[in-house]
């Protein structure tokens, strides 16, 4: 499942984020969160790469937006 979040609203998004992570931990789910500040592409292909049990997980990309573009065509 793909969930965005975005708009001026940040109140309201950022209590939506925070519920999908608290429903995340509770399923026992692993939670990553990737952020622009000291980015790098092996972080998000780790994060992205099947585990041994096939666990779902909770992907989090806070301010996309402020990634360099050449990151975000990547």
């Amino acid at each position: 499942m793909l969930t965005i979040l975005h708009g001026e609203n940040t109140t309201t998004s950022r209590n939506v984020l925070n519920s999908l992570v608290a429903q995340a931990q509770k399923k026992q789910q692993k939670v990553a969160r990737i952020t622009p500040d000291g980015f790098q592409i092996e972080n998000l292909t780790t994060v992205l790469a099947p585990d041994l049990f096939n666990q779902d997980k909770l992907i989090i990309i806070d301010n996309f937006q402020k990634f360099p573009p050449s990151q975000q065509q990547n």
